[in-house]
């Protein structure tokens, strides 16, 4: 694989995750995602835009920074 492309791609060279590690990867997720979508659904409300706008806002820039990051531990 070309280093250039490794670099800015770090997701290829994750290891391949346990069981046990995709569960407490969800229940993390699952954790954060309770108290982030209804705060960004609200921040949409106070701002008068749609309130789909504020699940958008809660969900993408997270799945993107986690693909795009180097870091294993991240908080967007």
């Amino acid at each position: 694989m070309h280093p250039a492309l490794a670099r800015r791609l770090p997701f290829l060279h994750w290891p391949r995750p346990t069981a046990a590690l995709l569960r407490g990867e969800a229940l993390a997720g699952l954790t954060v995602g309770l108290m982030v979508i209804p705060q960004g659904v609200a921040y949409a409300q106070l701002a008068g835009m749609p309130l789909v706008t504020g699940i958008y806002a809660s969900m993408l820039p997270a799945l993107v920074a986690v693909l795009f990051s180097a870091s294993a531990r991240l908080s967007v």
